[in-house]
C-alpha cells in the first residue's frame, strides 16, 4: 500500500471515530513545505472532505511576532471544504480567497469549541454566549490575512487587550 493511500485511509476514520484533527503547528511551516514538498503531511483539504472536525491551534514555537494571520494567508486559496465535508464551490463573482477566508474563518472558532464540547456556549458570536472575540483592522471572512492586525481583545465581555 502507497503511503498517499495510507494516509488517505486514515483521514477516512476521522469522522466515524469523532476524532479531531488539530492542525498546528503544521499551519506555521508552510514556507518551509512549500521549498520540500515531501514534508507536507498535514491535508487541510482531506480532513475536511471526510466530514472530520479540524481545528487550527497556536500551541506553537513562539516566534517575534505571534500571529497566526501570514500563516493562513499562505493556505486560504487552498482551502475548498466547508466543515462537514461538502466541497464549496465559488460563488457568481467570488474569490478563492473570500471561500478559503469564509472557511478558515469557522475552522478558528466554531470548530474549536465544537472540539471541546463548549460551542453552546462560545465559538460563535449569539445572544447567550460568552463574549470571547478579537477585533481585527479587516474583515478576515474575505480571506485577506495577510498583514492582518489585531486592535481589541474581549474576554467574556470585557476588553483585555487594546493596540
Amino acid at each position: 500500500i502507497s503511503r498517499t493511500n495510507k494516509v488517505s485511509d486514515d483521514i477516512a476514520r476521522f469522522a466515524p471515530l469523532n476524532v479531531t484533527a488539530e492542525m498546528s503547528p503544521a499551519i506555521f511551516h508552510h514556507d518551509v513545505v512549500e521549498e520540500y514538498p515531501e514534508l507536507n503531511k498535514w491535508a487541510f483539504n482531506g480532513v475536511l472532505a471526510s466530514g472530520a472536525l479540524m481545528t487550527i491551534g497556536s500551541d506553537w514555537m513562539l516566534p517575534e511576532t505571534p500571529s497566526l494571520f501570514d500563516a493562513l494567508a499562505a493556505i486560504v486559496e487552498r482551502v475548498r471544504y466547508k466543515p462537514g465535508g461538502r466541497c464549496r464551490r465559488l460563488a457568481l463573482g467570488e474569490t478563492a480567497m473570500q471561500r478559503g477566508g469564509e472557511i478558515l474563518c469557522r475552522v478558528l472558532t466554531l470548530s474549536g469549541a465544537e472540539a471541546v464540547g463548549a460551542h453552546h456556549r462560545t465559538g460563535s458570536l449569539e445572544v447567550g454566549k460568552v463574549a470571547n472575540f478579537i477585533v481585527v483592522d479587516r474583515d478576515l471572512s474575505q480571506g485577506n490575512f495577510k498583514g492582518a492586525n489585531v486592535l481589541e481583545t474581549w474576554f467574556e465581555g470585557r476588553k483585555v487587550y487594546q493596540a
